[in-house]
C-alpha cells in the first residue's frame, strides 16, 4: 500500500467501510444479479458471433470487461480499506501499547 499519512489512511478506511456496506446492501446485490445474468448473455453472444465480425467481438469483450472491472474495484477498494484499518490499529498500538 503507498504511504499515506493518518488523515489519507482514515480516508481510505472509511472509504473501504463504506464498499464493504455497499456489497452488502440490497442495491448491490441487485446489480450483481444484474451483472451475472448480462454476463451470461454476452458470453453466449461472443459464441455465437461470426468470428470475422471483429467489431462485434471487440464490442462484446469491451462490455464483458467492464463487468470485470466493476467486481475487481470493488474488491480493491475493500482490501486497501482493510489495509488501511490495520495500519491505523497497528500505529494505534504503538502509541499507546497495553501494559
Amino acid at each position: 500500500m503507498p504511504s499515506f499519512d493518518d488523515e489519507q489512511l482514515i480516508e481510505v478506511a472509511r472509504l473501504g467501510i463504506e464498499a464493504e456496506s455497499f456489497v452488502k446492501s440490497n442495491i448491490c446485490r441487485y446489480i450483481a444479479k444484474k451483472a451475472d445474468a448480462e454476463e451470461v448473455v454476452l458470453l453466449e453472444k461472443l459464441k455465437q458471433s461470426d468470428p470475422v465480425d471483429i467489431e462485434l467481438g471487440r464490442a462484446i469483450r469491451n462490455e464483458l470487461h467492464v463487468i470485470q472491472m466493476f467486481r475487481e474495484y470493488l474488491g480493491e477498494i475493500i482490501n486497501v480499506g482493510r489495509n488501511a484499518t490495520k495500519a491505523l490499529e497497528e500505529e494505534d498500538a504503538e502509541d499507546h501499547p497495553i501494559d
